[in-house]
């Protein structure tokens, strides 16, 4: 192999997960073979879907409100912090909440596992996985379990701990349990006419699935607002409508908030944003589709002098913990920056570990015009159902 062979596959490696993904299947070769798979794929997602609506298979109906947050894609629609939002609004207005995971990527073995019940987490982030480990720490006020079965999981947290709402943690594919309210999320980057099923493409189930949402909330949206955002937004909507006439629609972006220091270091503590203009970065994520968290980290005015991206939800062996901090040595970096999610994940030595912060982020709720809701429809539908007898 030569040098330049070298440096182009070195090149690659370091390219995102998602975009090395999506070259691929555009290989005439590879997409050939794809789309009987995708077919397949499709017709059993469709023919399990209609068994339960034509009560061929049965559905639970919990004693409390269920709501759903999920997609119809394979990752990176922003469903943790919608989901942390959304929970933590309800918390605040008295309600005792709870959110159901699988836990995907837990490395315990037990069938039920209570990550929190109401006071922040119990387990360990290993135990119970990153997203489960990650609402536990910010919304210490909801109980959160992870377990396959989510008619299992939801009568745990109404006998045993009081839950007056329960929150599905991406369970829109998951209709053995009945839910009150389902919320869709879908990326603003997605041209709907593009997407595939799995395994060709990121579709998780047809695109004619949204007509069972009662809510799709498009996220990532740009800001600011620009003339062609709301183009494309209209655009965008006209078509989701089209597919799911029934739904609501909402929009949202997700803006930095502040600068979490890392759990392992001495001293946790908060930034501003403003701390990050200027400063030389090394960008670190595992999570699905990462160019949003870079382009936040430029649009805040530092300096991502190198970045390390890995697969989404990927456990840091010691090996990879050597490696970010011999790149971080090597780049002259300030400053380690990562995801919330990412950094939960990452035990790092106390010297390093005092220099990392994780980029917090919020959703901003906005309207088809892209102007700022205080209070959309989506949280007034919550309030509702909240004081609602079931």
């Amino acid at each position: 192999m030569t040098v330049e062979d070298t440096k182009s596959a070195a090149a690659t490696r370091s390219r995102p997960l998602s975009e090395r993904l999506e070259e691929a299947v555009k290989n005439p070769g590879i997409n050939k073979f794809l789309v009987p798979l995708a077919f397949a794929y499709g017709a059993g997602s469709y023919l399990r879907i209609l068994s339960y609506s034509k009560g061929l298979a049965r559905r639970n109906k919990a004693s409390v409100p269920v709501v759903s947050v999920g997609n119809v894609t394979v990752g990176g629609t922003g469903k943790t912090p919608v989901v942390i939002d959304l929970v933590d609004r309800v918390s605040s207005r008295g309600v005792k909440t709870a959110i159901l995971s699988r836990g995907y990527g837990r490395k315990s073995q037990v069938r039920t596992l209570l990550v929190s019940d109401g006071a922040g987490p119990l387990v360990s982030v290993e135990e119970s996985g990153d997203e489960p480990y990650l609402m536990a720490r910010s919304v210490p006020a909801a109980t959160v379990m992870v377990g396959a079965k989510r008619v299992e999981t939801a009568g745990l947290v109404t006998r045993n701990h009081g839950a007056g709402m329960i929150f599905l943690d991406d369970g829109f594919q998951h209709v053995q349990l009945r839910r009150d309210l389902d919320i869709v999320l879908f990326d603003y980057n997605d041209d709907p006419d593009c997407l595939t099923l799995l395994p060709q493409g990121r579709l998780r189930e047809p695109l004619s699935a949204l007509g069972r949402a009662d809510i799709i909330v498009v996220t990532k949206i740009p800001v600011p607002v620009t003339a062609a955002v709301k183009e494309k937004l209209k655009t965008l909507s006209a078509r989701l409508r089209h597919v799911a006439p029934r739904a609501v629609l909402q929009y949202a972006s997700f803006v930095p908030s502040y600068l979490l220091g890392h759990q392992d270091a001495p001293d946790s503590r908060v930034a501003a944003l403003g701390d990050l203009a200027g400063k030389k970065i090394l960008a670190l994520c595992g999570i699905a589709r990462p160019e949003g968290f870079f382009n936040s980290l430029s649009a805040l005015g530092a300096t991502v002098v190198d970045k390390m991206v890995y697969a989404d939800h990927h456990w840091f062996d010691s090996g990879d913990l050597a490696a970010i901090e011999e790149r971080f040595a090597r780049s002259s970096a300030e400053y380690l920056v990562t995801t919330e999610k990412d950094m939960v994940r990452l035990h790092l030595t106390a010297a390093l570990g005092a220099k990392t912060f994780a980029l917090m982020q919020s959703p901003l709720w906005l309207n088809e015009s892209g102007q700022v809701e205080e209070e959309p429809y989506i949280l007034k539908v919550l309030e509702e159902m909240a004081g609602a007898p079931q």
